[in-house]
């Protein structure tokens, strides 16, 4: 397996390669050809579009996403976007589509519009697994803390209970 390969997929995989390297042929964390992706800012500067309609086989998603966020009133130069694609998450349809933005300035100009968007269609952060699993935990934390009577209070993504910030590791 070639390490290019490993380092785009999943941090365990990249870990047991590590170590099976390190064990055989005497190589160290300072020696590797390029940096390891810290796997929860990897998506950092990414959106997902919801909603916006497939045009074929060869559409011009890039151009799709630019007229949805031209009715926003906000303007994006031609260099602000590193990358868009479609991506496959089940059975949705039409399928998302994953916008890498050059700067994090420009995607949260998008994200905090999200809610002026046209009817149809939705925007969100591009999360990795373990941060949906945490936003989840603190969802549910914080339904049962209101149905329990207790005061909840979200700032961010950050959930207060009864003035207390609640850290999602103190969660059973």
């Amino acid at each position: 397996m070639k390490f290019t390969t490993l380092a785009a997929g999943s941090t365990g995989q990249f870990i047991k390669y590590f170590n099976f390297l390190k064990k055989s042929q005497k190589i160290s964390f300072f020696s590797l050809p390029h940096p390891i992706p810290n796997p929860f800012h990897v998506n950092k500067y990414n959106l997902k579009f919801y909603g916006i309609e497939e045009e074929g086989d060869h559409e011009d998603t890039e151009k799709l996403v630019r007229d949805v966020v031209g009715k926003l009133d906000v303007e994006l130069k031609p260099k602000d976007i590193e990358s868009v694609s479609r991506i496959y998450e089940g059975d949705v349809r039409p399928r998302p589509i994953r916008v890498k933005f050059v700067r994090w300035k420009d995607k949260t100009k998008i994200f905090y519009k999200k809610k002026q968007f046209p009817e149809g269609i939705t925007v969100d952060e591009d999360l990795t697994e373990k941060q949906v699993g945490d936003r989840q935990k603190l969802e549910n934390y914080a339904r049962e803390a209101e149905s329990g009577g207790k005061s909840v209070r979200w700032q961010g993504k950050q959930l207060y209970v009864n003035g207390q910030l609640v850290n999602v590791n103190d969660i059973d």
